[in-house]
């Protein structure tokens, strides 16, 4: 009796590390990728290691499946099933569950009607776009090609061989023809911002009109003679640094922050003895001295007595 008892032991022992496969289970648990160990991996093989619900890796299997997991997009909502997802969130309304993470589209079809005419998906961003550049299929209308534009948007912009192609576009009437293909564009001179109130200089790099390039543009603009060349600015201003504020010695240091001006002050350091702050928001404006305080002017005026005269008393002694 002991020898059988020790010999189902021994069969039962000899079918363990196997149990799914060699003893009649089902191989499909140990194998499969799903959120578990990858069916090639040297522990996650159906005739290794891998765990029946599919959650251990083995040593060559991917936590993630054998397709593996794009990286999510910076700020992207994370997301395992369609649930997860706010179908009331217009970026964010479904679920990509491949890369994990909540997105706008996931097909051609779930733009179809887009009021803004970002009628195309472009799978790669889970957003719906205009156009999508580098997919001719997904692209704008005969005439026209997709390029990048804000924030990776394809955008479309008419094909050109010369400015009279362009002219239909009021927006943009010049052709670039060092672009290829060629495209209109706001402008390729100054000629082309002509028309453009407030911005009648042409950045070439950028071909747009924009308020200056240099301070030259900027002397007929009454108290902003320097022209901030910084990306994406091209604006004329007060100042960009103190030394710019010279001709205004009662406001000598330049204020960046929120607009830039000539200010008296940007912190309580930069005021005469005896001022108890520096006010105006961001990074100064005007000293504050306590009422009363010796380095204030007094323009307080006394106020004029209006009562009249009193007359003198009457002499009681009638002399």
């Amino acid at each position: 009796m002991v020898r059988h008892r020790l010999g189902w032991l021994l069969l039962a022992a000899a079918c363990a590390p196997s149990f799914f496969t060699a003893c009649g289970g089902d191989d499909s648990g140990g194998g499969a990728a799903g959120t578990g160990g990858a069916a090639t991996g040297t522990g996650g093989s159906a005739t290794g290691g891998g765990v029946a619900t599919g959650g251990a890796p083995g040593t060559g299997g991917a936590a993630t499946g054998s397709g593996g997991m794009a990286l999510n997009d910076a700020g992207r909502i994370p997301c395992g099933d369609a649930g997860t997802c706010n179908p009331m969130n217009q970026n964010a309304r479904m679920c990509d569950i491949a890369n994990q993470r909540c997105v706008e589209c996931l097909s051609e079809a779930d733009c179809a009607g887009d009021q803004g005419g970002d009628i195309h998906c472009n799978i790669m961003q889970g957003r719906c776009r205009p156009c999508v550049v580098g997919d001719p299929m997904l692209g704008c209308a005969t005439g026209q090609v997709c390029v990048p534009g804000n924030n990776n948007n394809g955008a479309c912009v008419t094909t050109c061989a010369t400015d009279t192609d362009c002219a239909a576009n009021a927006n943009n009437p010049a052709c670039n023809t060092t672009a290829q293909p060629p495209v209109c564009v706001e402008c390729n001179t100054n000629a082309h911002c002509a028309a453009n109130m407030g911005n009648p200089v042409c950045v070439v790099a950028s071909h747009t009109c924009e308020e200056c390039l240099t301070n030259a543009d900027c002397a007929a603009v009454a108290g902003q003679p320097i022209c901030d060349t910084a990306p994406n600015a091209n604006n004329c201003e007060a100042c960009l640094v103190d030394t710019d504020c010279a001709a205004t010695p009662a406001t000598p240091f330049c204020r960046t922050m929120g607009n830039n001006t000539c200010v008296q002050c940007r912190v309580v350091g930069d005021c005469p003895a005896g001022a108890t702050g520096c006010s105006g928001g961001g990074n100064g404006g005007t000293c504050q001295f306590a009422p009363g305080d010796a380095a204030v002017p007094d323009v307080t005026v006394p106020a004029i007595d209006a009562r009249p005269e009193a007359a003198p008393p009457a002499d009681a002694s009638g002399g």
